[in-house]
């Protein structure tokens, strides 16, 4: 493999495999942190077995309305790149 060539992490599956365990090792702090912040509330059913989930505060709804417009913006360059790229005459 020469040095020029790109190593696309996302490819390999022990990256992959630290990632995730990475991911569920941190989830349940940050739904913690945005609980503490009053931004999701923590909902336990009455079922049995009983269940959780999560859900928007009136606050934490705001935030998400407040943050469309960016992620849409994200979203549209994110979008935008990709095409330009995927048109590129080297990219072929």
């Amino acid at each position: 493999m020469s040095s020029s060539t790109p190593i696309n992490l996302r490819d390999s599956a022990r990256f992959r495999e630290f990632y995730h365990s990475l991911f569920l090792e941190f989830y349940p702090y940050k739904l913690k942190s945005l609980e503490r912040i009053g931004l999701i509330k923590r909902v336990v059913s009455r079922t049995r077995p009983p269940s959780t989930r999560n859900q928007l505060t009136d606050e934490g709804f705001i935030i998400v309305k407040m943050g469309e417009p960016v992620f849409l913006y994200l979203g549209l360059t994110k979008h935008f790149y990709h095409n330009i790229r995927s048109t590129h005459p080297t990219e072929a």
